[in-house]
């Protein structure tokens, strides 16, 4: 699963953080990246969400990251990924207030 191994290493993290998220040991990140281990539906759905990929992409089936986006939204997301988690830390708090807005037109 070297999708797995790449998003981790792009966004700077060790399989530490992403397995105190994910909620498993390290060394089972460790085993879902070298593909010892087979990834879970369940578990599939936390990366797609913790990364925000899709599960496509995640295992190798599309080098599409996000689902059928405008150019120009893949780009601000691209930047976004791309940002120090303290940028990205401020971006999702000034946009906070939007997605619960948008949350709400959903259900609605």
């Amino acid at each position: 699963m070297n999708r797995l191994r790449k998003i981790r290493e792009d966004r700077g993290l060790r399989q530490e953080d992403v397995a105190a998220v994910i909620g498993v040991h390290f060394t089972t990140i460790s085993k879902y990246e070298l593909g010892t281990s087979q990834l879970t539906e369940d578990l599939i759905l936390k990366f797609c969400a913790y990364y925000h990929v899709t599960a496509d992409y995640l295992l190798g089936l599309s080098n599409s990251k996000w689902a059928a986006v405008p150019d120009s939204d893949a780009d601000v997301l691209t930047a976004y990924h791309a940002a120090p988690m303290e940028i990205r830390g401020i971006v999702d708090h000034a946009l906070a207030p939007y997605k619960q807005a948008g949350a709400d037109r959903a259900v609605s």
